[in-house]
């Protein structure tokens, strides 16, 4: 099993989330990045357009990482509160910002911080 061998919980909101197949070709989101020289500039990225349709994949993730006993339900409940948090607060403008930050985390994080954990608790 993948969670045995710390492979990270991460998975492509583009692709993973209700409707599968449905939404695989439309789900895109817009926003904007400073380019090198400090000004915004358009981009589209492969990802839930909105906090609802994040909201929507996270809980499909949500019954995955349960099931897989992966993650403690009010861990994963926090993370989900957290991110609409931020939504709420900055909008849609940062939207896309905020999605960047939640996969860098998922993808890249979440593993490193279970790890480090872990070695905490057997101290």
């Amino acid at each position: 099993m993948l969670i045995s061998e710390h492979v990270p919980l991460y998975v492509d909101l583009a692709i993973f989330g209700p409707h599968g197949q449905r939404t695989l070709r439309n789900i895109k989101l817009h926003g904007l990045t400073l380019d090198t020289e400090g000004n915004l500039q358009r981009i589209e990225l492969k990802g839930p357009p909105t906090i609802t349709a994040w909201t929507a994949c996270m809980t499909v993730f949500r019954s995955c990482v349960i099931g897989l006993e992966a993650l403690t339900l009010p861990t994963i409940d926090e993370y989900i509160r957290k991110i609409c948090a931020y939504s709420s607060r900055y909008g849609q403008v940062c939207l896309a910002l905020i999605y960047q930050c939640d996969v860098r985390f998922r993808r890249e994080l979440i593993e490193r911080i279970r790890r480090e954990c872990a070695a905490e608790y057997q101290v």
